[in-house]
């Protein structure tokens, strides 16, 4: 069974300014279905969605305080934003592969390197919950990440010297609820799980003064809230959100020097060029005038 990632609706986003300004319900039906467009992944041959990895979810601060839900009265829970790769398995070609937010890649061989060292235990939960119509959703960090992802402009939480596979939810292919995370602890007693992000929260309020509006979360990435298995909002720590800021200061400064730097090279060529052409001239006109003073000796 072939299989295609669809991180992308095109067809949802032509005239959508004009469509989508002249109907407020439909505007919100298209950003409700743009957030569960990303990363469905589906069978080439049956067309059957095969995983669908997590919805498009915000961090609390792009939504106006009198958005906020109140979660007083409903389910939810508050979990440890791990940082590292999010890996979802899937069954393709009759083989249960752990593949990445695009697909099958070279991390996903190091990963089932991983998986194949337990005995069994991650590969047998997978395909166990697979078959009964769910995505299991894991977090991937390897001790290389923190050093490789900072290179490339990103901030990755050191979480140690060892490779980890973290089971972050199980979600409903059918529904797109989310397994409770009462129950997630009950079903997978022998994995990794993501841990809880404190204890006695009452409100979206009292979850916002602990991470970003506290200097007290170090080492944190932050959490995530997840409201009555379906609605999700991200909290950044203050130490993390400086981090993140130190570190696009620090990108942006790199790419002033390495656009300077090049700058002076392409000036060093240009001037190298130039010089030749003029030695060039002077020894054409050195030669022109030992042509001439040679025809006037004659």
């Amino acid at each position: 069974m072939d299989s295609v990632t669809l991180h992308l609706a095109p067809a949802l986003h032509s005239n959508k300014e004009s469509s989508e300004a002249e109907d407020p319900e439909k505007q919100a039906f298209l950003r409700a279905v743009r957030k569960e467009c990303r990363g469905l992944v589906f069978c080439k041959r049956s067309g059957r969605c095969i995983s669908r990895r997590f919805h498009k979810c915000h961090h609390i601060t792009e939504l106006p305080k009198e958005d906020w839900p109140d979660i007083t009265q409903t389910q939810f829970s508050v979990l440890e934003k791990m940082s590292g790769l999010l890996v979802a398995p899937y069954v393709t070609e009759g083989k249960l592969r752990w593949a990445g937010r695009t697909g099958v890649t070279k991390t996903s061989d190091v990963v089932e390197e991983f998986v194949a060292s337990t005995e069994g235990e991650y590969a047998a939960f997978a395909q166990t919950w697979i078959d009964k119509g769910f995505t299991p959703l894991f977090n991937w960090y390897h001790p290389d990440m923190p050093t490789a992802r900072t290179l490339a402009g990103r901030v990755v939480v050191d979480n140690g010297d060892d490779p980890m596979l973290t089971l972050i939810a199980l979600r409903d292919i059918s529904t797109g609820r989310y397994m409770p995370y009462h129950e997630l602890l009950a079903l997978a007693p022998k994995l990794e799980i993501v841990q809880p992000f404190g204890v006695g929260f009452q409100t979206l309020h009292s979850i916002r003064r602990a991470t970003y509006d506290s200097l007290d979360a170090i080492s944190s990435e932050g959490c995530v809230v997840c409201v009555d298995g379906c609605a999700m909002f991200k909290f950044r720590t203050m130490w993390y959100a400086q981090m993140a800021k130190r570190q696009a200061r620090q990108q942006l400064t790199d790419i002033a020097e390495r656009r300077q730097r090049e700058e002076r090279r392409l000036k060093r060529i240009h001037d190298a060029k130039e010089a030749e052409k003029r030695r060039i001239a002077f020894r054409e006109a050195q030669e022109k005038k030992k042509k001439e003073r040679a025809m006037f000796s004659l």
